[in-house]
């Protein structure tokens, strides 16, 4: 009983350690006053996500590895807050979106109640039906959103929230935050950050920090309008200085969010962005090229992709985009993009992935339902609702490729699942930069 008392005291002090770690406080392992007053402060209902060993190294933004595959996104409020005005509501909402789409290329449009949108924004109070995470009362759990795609946030109203004042639960601090969360961000360490977790008063101003701006480039890039850093390259006495704009890129060992992928002979392609990865099985070997240079014409930032019947197809948004092999390049078919609700009757209007399994052409959807199809796609290929499940297996899907006919590795922000078996069960699951691209952290 005494070995399990010390056990238990190891256990709660560890997690005192973490808490203060990540919250910025001195590390002592007990609980203090300081340490007390931090857990008393309101906060958002998003997990902390822990740190990587990069992230230990350097203060820096985190991401909760999921993306938009479209960038205009439209949002609407169903729900109003009883503590504010609608216009209150509907101007803190225009702004917050406002710092995010200042520093990407991210568009948002509000649309009315009662239409389709990307995000869903709704005041509740305890026991809401449409998540299993019910607010506990003013003070506590101030609000909480869902990453890409899923597009919902949900904020206590049992919060005093105020607008344009001192007093209260700012609600434009707190929309700024969980919008954060919608786009992709995690939750920041840095106390400067508007994704540190705590609430906190800030000026009225509420700029979001660089850290803040290098997590959204870290995802979609700068916004193209938005001014990009110098740097002076001094060259001759007589040509005189000559200032070079760049844009840093991102490694992606430290970003995951990987569009899609094609399976071709021995090695792989991972797309994102503008650019893809092959990755050579055979020689173990990775190499970073432009999408426009090898398939002249593909879509960037593209949902899916599929190699099939000796040709690759890409989706992106209603398109897909049918691509042939000439020597190390690719070449777009004659009549393509084509509308891909007209070659895939039965399509689900957002996709996230496309595979090959078991003689069938698999599509997921972005809400983590499956389509099938028949495995030779050539023409018209019609699609209908799959029965197919994964028990365990995440619903936001990033990715998919299959590896003969025996497995097919699921990708979801930095993990990878394994999947085999003609009723699928996952095999293994890793973290995918170790496996696929022999990553050190």
């Amino acid at each position: 009983f005494k070995n399990e008392l010390l056990i238990e005291a190891d256990e709660i002090s560890g997690a005192i350690l973490k808490f203060q770690k990540f919250s910025g406080l001195k590390q002592t392992g007990y609980m203090n006053q300081e340490t007390e007053a931090m857990m008393l402060v309101p906060r958002c209902g998003v997990r902390d996500i822990a740190e990587t060993e990069l992230q230990k190294r350097i203060r820096r933004y985190a991401l909760l590895g999921k993306k938009w595959h479209h960038l205009n996104l439209t949002y609407k409020i169903s729900k109003y807050s009883k503590h504010i005005t609608h216009k209150e509501v509907e101007h803190s909402a225009y702004e917050a979106f406002k710092k995010w789409s200042d520093h990407s290329p991210i568009t948002f449009t509000k649309v009315l109640p009662n239409e389709n949108a990307d995000i869903d924004i709704r005041f509740a109070t305890g026991f809401h039906k449409f998540d299993n995470d019910p607010f506990d009362g003013p003070n506590g759990i101030l609000a909480h959103a869902f990453p890409p795609e899923v597009g919902m946030v949900h904020f206590d109203d049992d919060e005093s929230w105020t607008f344009n004042k001192k007093e209260g639960m700012r609600i434009l601090e707190v929309m700024i935050h969980e919008f954060g969360h919608i786009i992709g961000l995690a939750h920041s360490h840095s106390h400067a950050s508007i994704m540190f977790p705590y609430y906190k008063s800030r000026s009225p101003k509420l700029n979001i920090s660089d850290d803040d701006i290098n997590g959204i480039h870290a995802i979609y890039g700068p916004n193209p309008n938005e001014p990009t850093t110098t740097t002076q390259i001094t060259t001759t006495a007589e040509e005189g200085p000559t200032t070079t704009t760049k844009t840093p890129e991102v490694s992606i060992c430290d970003d995951s969010n990987y569009d899609a992928m094609l399976m071709h002979s021995s090695h792989m392609k991972i797309f994102r962005g503008k650019y893809f990865y092959n990755i050579f099985t055979v020689k173990n070997e990775t190499e970073r090229n432009l999408i426009s240079l090898t398939f002249p014409g593909a879509p960037t930032d593209m949902d899916a992709a599929l190699y099939t019947m000796g040709r690759a197809l890409f989706f992106k948004d209603d398109n897909v985009y049918s691509f042939l092999p000439q020597g190390q390049r690719y070449y777009l078919e004659h009549g393509y993009p084509k509308n891909k609700a007209t070659l895939f009757p039965g399509i689900p209007s957002r996709i996230s992935a496309a595979f090959l399994r078991q003689h069938k052409t698999y599509f997921v959807a972005t809400n983590g339902d499956y389509y099938s199809g028949p495995s030779e796609v050539e023409g018209i290929t019609p699609v209908k609702p799959s029965n197919l499940t994964i028990e365990h297996l995440p619903i936001l899907i990033d990715a998919v490729f299959s590896w003969g006919l025996h497995f097919t590795y699921f990708f979801c922000g930095r993990t990878f699942y394994k999947v085999h078996g003609t009723i699928p069960t996952i095999d293994s699951y890793g973290e995918s930069q170790i496996f696929l691209l022999k990553c050190e952290y």
